[in-house]
């Protein structure tokens, strides 16, 4: 059976995460790994996260690893190799 995962934030951790929420610049996954963290914030499991997001445990435990391993920044996109996308979301 998986060990229960919780997140505690602190207040400064709290407004850290609205704060990014707000960026208009993020990616979808930057996002959608914040939003997790801050649903657990608020008490609530991994199962009830995943249901809420509509996507799987393992996901949510993964960021929820990253973000207690190396904090905020570990949240955002890996770069991508390769060449850069020529279609842009303005396209």
């Amino acid at each position: 059976m998986p060990k229960v995962l919780c997140v505690e934030l602190t207040s400064d951790q709290e407004h850290e995460v609205r704060e990014r929420l707000r960026a208009r610049d993020l990616t979808q996954g930057t996002r959608l790994r914040l939003e997790r963290i801050r649903l657990m914030g608020r008490g609530l499991t991994v199962p009830e996260v995943a249901d809420l997001i509509e996507c799987n445990d393992v996901t949510v435990r993964g960021a929820v690893h990253r973000f207690t391993a190396r904090g905020f920044d570990a949240l955002t996109d890996a770069p991508r190799p390769g060449r850069p996308a020529s279609v842009t979301r303005e396209d």
